[in-house]
């Protein structure tokens, strides 16, 4: 693995679902400049205040090819598996509900004005990802970045 930070300025990106997961991927993407398209035939109250374009349907074959970053983000594993089939080389996707049908996974991440820290566990541990997280930021909340 290679981490790496994507400039996403006036880049497509897609998310495919309308739950939990999808909309914190929506919601980490604001502000990145992305213009983000959710594929989703319902979406879950907390989409409320986020930005993005919503296609108001079930995904179909083919609606992946013209984005440039794609999560497969529902709880039907044989449309998350479409998604990513759907994509072409270069693309970057990432199927929530399988690593191993990914070309990339996100980390845990903490950001402020002064620093981004990733916190991976190789994507084999989420949760504990998210553990890390949380002692660091305790102990960030005492760190002086002057």
């Amino acid at each position: 693995m290679y981490p790496i930070m994507l400039n996403l300025e006036n880049k497509k990106v897609l998310v495919v679902g309308g739950g939990r997961i999808a909309r914190r991927k929506v919601e980490f993407l604001q502000g990145t400049g992305a213009s983000v398209t959710v594929i989703s035939p319902i979406l879950e109250d907390s989409f409320k205040n986020l930005e993005f374009n919503w296609l108001k349907m079930t995904y179909k074959q083919g609606l992946a090819n013209e984005y440039f970053l794609v999560f497969a983000c529902t709880n039907k594993k044989e449309v998350n598996q479409l998604v990513v089939k759907d994509c072409k080389e270069g693309q970057l996707v990432n199927d929530t509900s399988c690593q191993n049908h990914s070309n990339f996974f996100n980390m845990a991440v903490i950001s402020n004005k002064e620093c981004l820290i990733g916190i991976s566990t190789y994507g084999k541990n989420p949760s504990k990802s998210k553990l890390i997280k949380h002692e660091l930021l305790k102990w960030l909340k005492n760190f002086k970045f002057d």
